[in-house]
């Protein structure tokens, strides 16, 4: 398992910074959460930059994709209000 933080996300796919990138062409699981709740999404690697992240370009179903990016929303969303001072 390779870790990395999300840097950016849409419903076509994501970058993830991380020092040690996946070469391009690999197929992967992109897996993201908080407060206990894991989703995943099916991608394959489109761009690596050692040192600094990797592109994904996520393969699962467009619907299940679309699902799972506004509930990842959602949560950013919830986590956000209970922040705020």
């Amino acid at each position: 398992m390779l870790s990395g933080r999300l840097a950016d996300i849409c419903l076509g796919g994501c970058y993830i910074a991380t020092v040690s990138p996946l070469p391009p062409g690999i197929a992967v699981t992109v897996s993201f959460g908080s407060n206990g709740e894991r989703a995943a999404i099916a991608g394959k690697t489109i761009t690596s930059m050692p040192g600094s992240g990797m592109g994904i370009e996520f393969t699962s179903p467009a619907q299940e994709i679309t699902r799972r990016i506004q509930a990842l929303i959602e949560q950013i969303n919830q986590e956000d209000a209970n922040l705020a001072i």
